[in-house]
């Protein structure tokens, strides 16, 4: 199927004008630059003498169109628009399972193949953690102890000796004798 066509007659209908029609109307050109920024981005990888050509344009006019057209979706609301419109329903058209090709297909099969690849090595990266999760989890307990330890001292030893017993308390801790 000849999908560049197809865009073509997409972007003519649901924008109500030929885009193939020799004018230089802002209207068309608009629209013509619609046509080559989705003929461009998509998987078909078209060449910018091919874009052209269905719409009666050399490839120096694509070229010309391309490095317009993503200002104008930047700053052009309603352009932003038609172009979001006509990029949906083309998707529509060749998003079903009966267009897609062999070299589309093919490359869905290395991408899933790269995502299987990229899961496998996710999953063990995610067993590591909660391995290690695991041991943090069991040296906090250890250390816990040691929190109901000095909840006791500050419930029990007065204010103004707290200094005076953490400096002893910091000696016996690192092993000098009091």
């Amino acid at each position: 199927m000849n999908h560049l066509k197809l865009l073509a007659d997409i972007v003519s209908d649901v924008l109500e004008l030929d885009i193939r029609k020799k004018t230089r109307k802002a209207e068309y050109v608009e629209a013509r630059y619609i046509y080559y920024k989705i003929a461009r981005d998509t998987y078909f990888n078209y060449s910018l003498e091919k874009i052209g050509k269905e719409v009666r344009r050399d490839h120096a006019t694509v070229i010309h169109g391309l490095s317009n057209v993503d200002m104008w979706i930047e700053k052009d609301r309603i352009f932003r628009e038609k172009y979001e419109l006509v990029l949906k329903y083309f998707k529509e058209k060749i998003d079903g399972p009966e267009y897609i090709t062999t070299e589309m297909g093919n490359e869905i099969i290395t991408e899933n193949a790269i995502l299987k690849s990229a899961n496998a090595i996710l999953v063990d990266k995610l067993y590591s953690l909660s391995l290690q999760m695991e041991l943090l989890e069991h040296q906090v307990e250890k250390y816990n102890k040691f929190g109901s330890i000095l909840d006791r001292i500050t419930q029990q030893v007065p204010v103004q000796k707290i200094p005076a017993f953490e400096q002893k308390l910091n000696r016996f801790m690192n092993g000098i004798q009091l």
